[in-house]
């Protein structure tokens, strides 16, 4: 399973970095699309299940979390509102892509399906990227 993850995790950054900049902005909203503001405050909420890379977080309330490590950007939900999960959060590292213009809003963007939404990309106030993560941690245990 591992060597299944560093395959594909390979094949993404080999096919992000293939696509030029200018040609590529990221996945294209359609009409099921959602788009969620992140406030001040830094705090979500989901209707519903999203999937992210390999991971399904949970409807409810989350706090978003964006911070460079060692030259990667990460993103990491951490859930509130739950005791028994309020510590644990799911963390992602992001593949970035040229935005073409500065980012005036943190938002998260979701593609709606049947029985979950898939997080299709985030992007960060302040920042000229586009952030399509993929799985690097393990979710939380109850």
């Amino acid at each position: 399973m591992e060597c299944l993850k560093r395959v594909l995790r390979v094949l993404t950054i080999a096919v992000v970095l293939s696509v030029p900049a200018k040609a590529h902005d990221g996945p294209h909203d359609s009409p099921g699309d959602k788009t969620i503001k992140v406030g001040k405050q830094s705090r979500i909420k989901f209707g519903s299940d999203v999937l992210v890379d390999f991971a399904v977080l949970k409807r409810g309330r989350y706090l978003f979390q964006h911070r460079v490590e060692n030259g990667l950007h990460v993103i990491s939900f951490t859930q509130i509102g739950n005791e028994e999960w309020n510590q644990d959060a799911y963390t992602f590292e992001s593949n970035l892509v040229a935005s073409g213009e500065r980012i005036s809003h943190t938002r998260i963007f979701l593609r709606r399906g049947e029985q979950h939404d898939d997080l299709i990309k985030v992007e960060v106030a302040g920042e000229d990227w586009i952030h399509l993560l993929r799985s690097d941690s393990r979710p939380p245990q109850p």
